[in-house]
């Protein structure tokens, strides 16, 4: 567990409560299942204005070693394989570009930069309080001024981009 609690620390070492300019808002939640421990952190920097700055930081433990968890080896230990899992999501990424579009050529520019963002590099997976199989995705989208970070459930096909507490 020490390289979680050092994995935790690192990545939220950006923010900081002694200095205003770095203020945020940092909430947690922790869902296991029979396999799996996610701890999913939800950072809200301070407000600014028209811009959607929240960003999750997922971090999943086996059950059974404690140990950190690779994207990959968490969604084999969930999923029929990982290429299974990224179809899924992109299947996922085609009906969220669709519920955001607003003329068909914006909507395939969407769906082309969001298509090429289905990989573990850009996709984070996690156990929903449900036991869903979700991940965080950063995706383009109009419904804002610039991209974002979305949370998607690949059981429900729902998607969040507010406090990971939301999914209860």
């Amino acid at each position: 567990m020490d390289k979680v609690n050092k994995k935790i620390k690192k990545d939220l070492s950006a923010y900081s409560y002694n200095d205003q300019s770095k203020l945020a808002d940092i909430d947690y939640t922790v869902y296991k299942d029979k396999k799996i421990i996610s701890i999913c952190v939800t950072v809200q920097p301070g407000i600014v204005e028209g811009k959607n700055n929240t960003r999750y930081y997922i971090y999943n433990i086996s059950v059974k070693t404690g140990k950190l968890m690779k994207p990959k080896d968490f969604v084999r230990a969930r999923w029929k394989s990982s290429a299974a899992f990224l179809n899924k999501v992109r299947a996922i990424y085609r009906q969220f570009d669709k519920s955001i579009s607003v003329g068909w050529k914006v909507e395939r520019g969407l769906n082309r930069t969001n298509l090429q963002r289905v990989s573990f590099k850009y996709v984070t997976p996690y156990v929903s309080p449900k036991g869903h199989l979700c991940f965080v995705g950063y995706v383009m989208n109009l419904g804002i001024p610039e991209n974002a970070y979305f949370r998607f459930d690949t059981v429900n096909g729902k998607y969040y981009n507010d406090d990971i507490t939301e999914e209860k």
